[in-house]
């Protein structure tokens, strides 16, 4: 499997200002990230098979409280478990240090 592409990190967060309409602070309520890549040779799948993985929160995310919400109109193909952990771990990582201010 080859991985071509991750395209964006969405983020929504409520944001509070002061008097001086300088930011405070900011939450997190969902990441979103895209992948792409080359369809199987089965040809069981589009042409270039796209896969996108949400972290979401009811309400704002902190280290302990999302989830996962995985998306796909074209299928998408492994090899093996590993590797949808090893994009599933990719965005958990980047969660956490966007979540930790890294």
């Amino acid at each position: 499997m080859r991985t071509v592409d991750t395209d964006y990190i969405e983020t929504k967060h409520d944001v509070k200002r002061d008097k001086e309409d300088s930011v405070k602070s900011y939450q997190v309520e969902k990441a979103v990230f895209s992948f792409s890549q080359e369809g199987n040779t089965l040809g069981t799948t589009s042409e270039y098979e796209e896969l996108e993985v949400s972290i979401e929160s009811q309400l704002f995310m902190n280290k302990e409280d999302y989830f996962f919400v995985l998306r796909t109109n074209t299928g998408w193909s492994i090899d093996s478990t590993e590797e949808i952990s090893e994009i599933i771990n990719k965005c958990k990582k980047s969660v956490t240090e966007l979540l930790e201010g890294n």
